[in-house]
Order: structure tokens, then C-alpha cells, then sequence
């Protein structure tokens, strides 16, 4: 259970905090959403290893 909660809150909060910047930076967007989602495999990769 905790794994399935481990890999499914980083595609979560990543893809929240993409859509907040692409709703309200405008031409900042892409460049602001890179961080939020290339966090995800590192959350992800940092849940399978423990």
C-alpha cells in the first residue's frame, strides 16, 4: 500500500503544480513546469529503493 501511495502522490502534486503554472504564468509556463515534472521519476525512483 505504501508503495501504490509512494508512486501515486509525486504524479499528483507534480501534475498540480504544472497545471497551476500553465493557468497562471502565461509564457513562464513551460519553464516553470519542467521542475514539477522532473521531479516525478525522482520521487518515484526514491520510493522503489526503500
Amino acid at each position: 500500500m505504501t508503495v501504490l501511495l509512494d508512486m501515486l502522490f509525486p504524479l499528483l502534486y507534480a501534475g498540480w503544480f504544472a497545471g497551476l503554472a500553465f493557468k497562471y504564468t502565461g509564457k513562464l509556463a513551460s519553464r516553470l513546469a519542467v521542475p514539477a515534472i522532473a521531479v516525478i521519476p525522482v520521487d518515484i525512483g526514491k520510493a522503489l529503493c526503500n
